[in-house]
Protein backbone atom coordinates (compact mmCIF):
# COMPACT_ATOMS: atom_id res chain seq x y z
CA UNK A 1 0.00 0.00 0.00
CA UNK A 2 1.25 3.43 -0.90
CA UNK A 3 0.35 6.12 1.64
CA UNK A 4 1.09 9.82 1.36
CA UNK A 5 0.01 12.86 3.28
CA UNK A 6 -2.01 15.03 0.95
CA UNK A 7 -2.70 18.07 3.05
CA UNK A 8 -3.04 19.42 6.55
CA UNK A 9 -5.31 22.27 7.50
CA UNK A 10 -3.36 25.37 8.48
CA UNK A 11 -5.16 25.48 11.82
CA UNK A 12 -4.19 21.85 12.55
CA UNK A 13 -7.80 20.69 12.56
CA UNK A 14 -7.43 17.92 9.97
CA UNK A 15 -4.98 15.80 8.05
CA UNK A 16 -5.74 14.00 4.81
CA UNK A 17 -3.83 10.91 3.68
CA UNK A 18 -4.24 9.26 0.29
CA UNK A 19 -3.87 5.49 0.23
CA UNK A 20 -3.39 3.54 -2.97
CA UNK A 21 -4.81 0.11 -2.24
CA UNK A 22 -3.20 -2.83 -4.10
CA UNK A 23 -5.07 -5.10 -6.50
CA UNK A 24 -5.41 -7.93 -3.98
CA UNK A 25 -6.24 -7.32 -0.33
CA UNK A 26 -6.06 -10.32 1.95
CA UNK A 27 -5.14 -10.89 5.60
CA UNK A 28 -1.45 -10.20 4.96
CA UNK A 29 -2.11 -6.82 3.35
CA UNK A 30 -4.54 -5.93 6.14
CA UNK A 31 -1.83 -6.55 8.73
CA UNK A 32 0.50 -4.25 6.81
CA UNK A 33 -2.21 -1.59 6.50
CA UNK A 34 -3.08 -1.84 10.19
CA UNK A 35 0.57 -1.42 11.12
CA UNK A 36 0.68 1.89 9.26
CA UNK A 37 -2.86 3.18 9.77
CA UNK A 38 -3.80 2.18 13.32
CA UNK A 39 -1.31 4.59 14.97
CA UNK A 40 -2.60 7.44 12.77
CA UNK A 41 -6.21 6.62 13.63
CA UNK A 42 -5.46 6.34 17.35
CA UNK A 43 -3.64 9.68 17.35
CA UNK A 44 -6.56 11.50 15.72
CA UNK A 45 -9.25 13.33 17.65
CA UNK A 46 -12.16 15.71 17.05
CA UNK A 47 -9.62 18.57 17.42
CA UNK A 48 -7.33 17.00 14.83
CA UNK A 49 -9.44 14.85 12.53
CA UNK A 50 -7.94 12.30 10.19
CA UNK A 51 -9.36 11.73 6.72
CA UNK A 52 -8.25 8.79 4.62
CA UNK A 53 -8.85 8.73 0.88
CA UNK A 54 -8.62 5.11 -0.23
CA UNK A 55 -8.01 4.89 -3.96
CA UNK A 56 -9.28 1.43 -4.92
CA UNK A 57 -9.06 1.79 -8.68
CA UNK A 58 -6.80 -1.29 -8.95
CA UNK A 59 -8.71 -3.44 -6.46
CA UNK A 60 -9.69 -6.81 -7.92
CA UNK A 61 -9.96 -8.88 -4.73
CA UNK A 62 -10.75 -8.17 -1.10
CA UNK A 63 -11.72 -10.76 1.47
CA UNK A 64 -14.04 -10.37 4.45
CA UNK A 65 -11.11 -9.43 6.69
CA UNK A 66 -10.33 -6.53 4.38
CA UNK A 67 -13.91 -5.27 4.29
CA UNK A 68 -14.12 -5.66 8.05
CA UNK A 69 -10.98 -3.61 8.52
CA UNK A 70 -12.31 -0.79 6.33
CA UNK A 71 -15.51 -0.74 8.41
CA UNK A 72 -13.51 -0.76 11.67
CA UNK A 73 -11.40 2.19 10.49
CA UNK A 74 -14.50 4.07 9.35
CA UNK A 75 -16.12 3.67 12.78
CA UNK A 76 -12.95 4.66 14.64
CA UNK A 77 -12.46 7.75 12.49
CA UNK A 78 -16.11 8.75 12.73
CA UNK A 79 -15.90 8.80 16.53
CA UNK A 80 -12.85 11.06 16.22
CA UNK A 81 -14.43 13.45 13.70
CA UNK A 82 -12.78 11.96 10.60
CA UNK A 83 -13.70 9.60 7.81
CA UNK A 84 -12.44 7.17 5.22
CA UNK A 85 -13.72 7.92 1.73
CA UNK A 86 -13.36 5.79 -1.37
CA UNK A 87 -11.83 7.19 -4.54
CA UNK A 88 -12.04 5.74 -8.04
CA UNK A 89 -13.79 2.53 -7.02
CA UNK A 90 -13.20 -0.38 -9.36
CA UNK A 91 -16.24 -2.20 -10.74
CA UNK A 92 -15.34 -5.07 -8.41
CA UNK A 93 -15.33 -2.81 -5.35
CA UNK A 94 -18.65 -1.22 -6.29
CA UNK A 95 -20.17 -4.69 -6.62
CA UNK A 96 -18.85 -5.67 -3.18
CA UNK A 97 -20.24 -2.50 -1.59
CA UNK A 98 -23.63 -2.97 -3.26
CA UNK A 99 -23.82 -6.69 -2.46
CA UNK A 100 -23.01 -6.14 1.21
CA UNK A 101 -25.34 -3.14 1.52
CA UNK A 102 -22.55 -0.76 2.55
CA UNK A 103 -23.59 2.16 0.35
CA UNK A 104 -24.33 4.32 3.39
CA UNK A 105 -21.11 3.33 5.19
CA UNK A 106 -18.66 4.91 2.74
CA UNK A 107 -18.80 7.92 0.47
CA UNK A 108 -17.60 6.99 -3.03
CA UNK A 109 -16.07 9.42 -5.52
CA UNK A 110 -15.26 8.74 -9.15
CA UNK A 111 -12.16 10.95 -9.01
CA UNK A 112 -9.47 11.08 -6.36
CA UNK A 113 -9.36 14.86 -6.52
CA UNK A 114 -13.09 15.02 -5.69
CA UNK A 115 -12.58 12.73 -2.70
CA UNK A 116 -9.75 14.91 -1.41
CA UNK A 117 -11.83 18.05 -1.89
CA UNK A 118 -14.75 16.48 0.01
CA UNK A 119 -12.46 15.73 2.94
CA UNK A 120 -11.01 19.22 2.88
CA UNK A 121 -14.46 20.79 3.28
CA UNK A 122 -16.06 18.23 5.61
Amino acid sequence: MDIREQTSASDGSRTIYVLHIPANVDAEQILEMAEELDPLVEASSPRHALYLVANVSDLAFINSTGIGYFIKVQRALSIRGGEIVIAEPSAFFRTVIDTLGLESTFRLFDRESDAIAACDTA
